[in-house]
């Protein structure tokens, strides 16, 4: 059986809110960052707000709660809703298949001699070594725009500091928590970036 669960601050606010069985509830591993930062900073108390609920009922039950207390902007959650595999219902799967056949997308046969001849490929020391070098190559180009992205952010956030911005304001805007923007405007955070 499943149950819906809510992590709170020592004073009883709710930061985040989950789905479980067993010990899931106590359970520190597998959290996001905006959690780990949160329970660093204040602790947790766990606690159970509907039990016995089937996997669907616990997913239901803990999207309208995430619903609710999102209005408040307080939630450390990144999804809505629990994590379930809508490709697991068979009915999702075959309309999922149809679409993409519709589109020219793929067809079992052509996916299914691609992984053959995909397999057969990277058995190839040179072949092997250009997809290594190739997603090598993609791995610094998405980090290098990630930088690219945060210079942008860092220096709007110190502009916005100089307009007299207040730190709230500015992670209102910028959808930073307070405490990088204070970081990045005191210099603790992304000092070597103008």
């Amino acid at each position: 059986m499943f149950y819906v669960y809510a992590h709170t601050k020592p004073d009883g606010e709710i930061f985040y809110v989950g789905k479980g069985t067993r010990k899931r509830f106590l359970d520190k591993r597998n959290r996001n960052q905006h959690w780990y930062n949160v329970v660093n900073k204040y602790g947790y108390n766990a606690i159970i707000l509907a039990n016995n609920l089937t996997e669907n009922q616990a997913i239901e039950e803990e999207a309208q709660i995430i619903k609710h207390f999102k209005k408040f902007g307080k939630l450390v959650n990144i999804l809505d809703r629990g994590d379930i595999n809508a490709m697991s219902n068979p009915e999702v799967a075959k309309k999922c298949a149809e679409t993409k056949r519709k589109l020219g997308q793929y067809t079992g046969k052509e996916i299914s001699e691609y992984n053959k001849k995909y397999k057969d490929k990277i058995k190839n020391p040179e072949f092997a070594k250009k997809v290594s070098e190739n997603r090598k190559k993609a791995n610094l180009a998405s980090i290098k725009k990630r930088h690219s992205n945060m210079q942008e952010t860092v220096l709007q956030i110190r502009n916005l500091r100089c307009s007299n911005k207040t730190y709230q304001e500015i992670s209102n805007i910028t959808k930073i928590s307070v405490t990088s923007v204070w970081n990045i405007v005191k210099g603790n955070s992304y000092a070597g970036v103008y």
